[in-house]
């Protein structure tokens, strides 16, 4: 049942006690804490004025249409929070509160700001995301002590002049709007640690941005650009930089410099090549690439030695530098759906790998020494041109739990494949194999099998039963060709 506010569940009384008794709990006067979330609250009454020291009040998750006036009474409040209310407007009276330090409108209904709120001089926090905000009032130029400023998801079509005064601004979010342009002077902002524009409508970066030399992380994914700056490479303190989900043709050779960036994620954009500058982020630990235009990547990528992910899906290359096995911290390693024709030899330097993905290719063998890849957990090279599996597989040290080796041109599997210890999951389905191979039954620990229906005959399926092992059709299954799971009954 939905309660509702009664004002005689909130008042004052014997002066002896100095409380005031709020939803049928006593509270002292000189508390200065208040937490009244969730209580499907939508005004309060006078009497909440007694609480002359409160600094924290906490409203999240009521009622409120708008901000009750007794709250403006309350002014040694350093906090409000009045997140997921149905808020409208903000009173101008919030100007009142000139000891605020932080307050948090979040996940309301709000399509503007109170010019007033450029009198909450002492403000540091200001968070409004989740919003309708169509623009910031120019006062908001006024909070020269704000340290965080989060307008996530809103309608900003622009930013005011006046956002460059926010001077000791650290964070700042301004991700899914609609803004088109930056203004220039945000370079004022020295101390700016993190910027936020993800999926707005930018078509441009200001070269002025690159003078945020206190840059932590950028984001800059989802938009229109094409091209990042030159001198993006001033931003000496980056460590994460996202660009993903643009048209960017191609990265600038300053990029090189940004010798702290440990995180770079470009996929889905036009890249056809990379700048041999991208060689010297010797710190960088996660490189995305996919979706773009790759034909070849730099020959020494290999100098990447602190590289723990990497993935280029979705190009169009044929090969891969040799190099790329001194990548030795490797852990996670996708290639897949690109035209690689081998597997270098190489890449069993990479003794930390445990995922090896290279889906969608044209190879036609994989090397002996990648099967004895001491971690390698997950190899998934299905959709290949793959003949034969080595006859001394079993003898090879594999720790491998799944092996996805579907859609090549397998016409059976080594029995010797039945000595793998930890192997859970196997995928053989769209191969040329004609019956069940009998290594499968060896193998106590599969938990998942995948195989063609057309490639299981009666005897199979009795053989099966006979082993404990039941059919499950496979949920995943094609349109036109029906595939099964195993699974050993215990």
């Amino acid at each position: 049942m939905k309660r509702h506010f009664n004002p005689r569940r909130i008042k004052k009384v014997d002066e002896a006690e100095k409380t005031v008794v709020i939803n049928g709990a006593k509270t002292d006067i000189t508390t200065t804490r208040l937490d009244l979330s969730r209580e499907n609250l939508h005004e309060l009454p006078d009497s909440l004025s007694e609480l002359t020291q409160l600094e924290t009040l906490v409203l999240d998750k009521n009622n409120f249409k708008t901000i009750p006036d007794v709250i403006f009474k309350l002014t040694n409040l350093t906090s409000l929070s009045m997140d997921d209310n149905l808020l409208t407007e903000i009173p101008e009276d919030i100007g009142n509160l000139t000891n605020l330090e932080d307050l948090s409108l979040e996940d309301n209904q709000l399509s503007a700001l109170a010019n007033s709120i450029g009198e909450l001089k002492k403000l540091e926090t200001l968070s409004v995301h989740d919003n309708f905000l169509k623009e910031l009032p120019d006062t908001i130029g006024n909070l020269t002590y704000l340290q965080e400023l989060d307008i996530f998801d809103n309608e900003l079509t622009a930013l005011p002049d006046s956002i460059g005064n926010l001077s000791k601004l650290i964070t700042f979010r301004l991700g899914q709007n609609l803004l088109t342009q930056i203004p220039d002077n945000i370079s004022n902002l020295k101390d700016l640690e993190m910027l936020d524009l993800c999926d707005n409508r930018l078509e441009v970066i200001p070269d002025s941005l690159c003078f945020l030399t206190s840059l932590k992380s950028l984001f800059l994914d989802f938009n229109r650009l094409t091209a990042l700056p030159k001198n993006i490479g001033n931003l000496l303190n980056l460590d994460e930089l996202e660009v993903n989900h643009n048209f960017i043709k191609e990265l600038p050779n300053s990029i090189g410099e940004l010798k702290k960036l440990q995180e770079l994620d470009a996929n889905t954009n036009n890249l056809t090549t990379l700048p041999k500058s991208i060689c010297k982020l010797s710190n960088m630990n996660k490189l995305s690439l996919d979706s773009n235009n790759l034909s070849i990547l730099p020959k020494n990528i290999g100098t990447l030695d602190n590289l723990r992910q990497f993935s280029f899906t979705k190009n169009y290359l044929t090969s891969l530098p040799e190099s790329i096995g001194n990548l030795s911290k490797i852990t996670c390693f996708d290639a897949s759906n690109n035209k690689i024709t081998s597997i270098p030899e190489s890449l069993a330097n990479i003794r930390k790998m445990e995922l090896l993905n290279f889906d969608y290719n044209n190879i036609t063998a994989i090397p002996d020494s990648i099967w004895s890849l001491p971690k390698l957990d997950t190899l998934e090279i299905r959709h290949n041109s793959i003949a034969e599996l080595p006859e001394n597989i079993g003898d090879l040290p594999v720790n491998m739990s799944t092996i996805q080796i579907g859609h090549n041109k397998l016409s059976g599997l080594p029995m010797s494949m039945s000595k793998f210890p930890k192997l859970r999951s196997l995928d053989i389905s769209g191969n040329d194999i004609k019956k069940l191979p009998e290594c499968i039954f060896e193998m106590k620990k599969l938990e998942k099998f995948i195989i063609d229906d057309e490639n299981l005959s009666e005897e199979d399926k009795t053989k099966l039963n006979d082993h404990n092992i039941d059919l499950i059709e496979d949920p995943y299954r094609g349109r036109y060709m029906r595939k099964w799971r195993i699974r050993h009954r215990r």
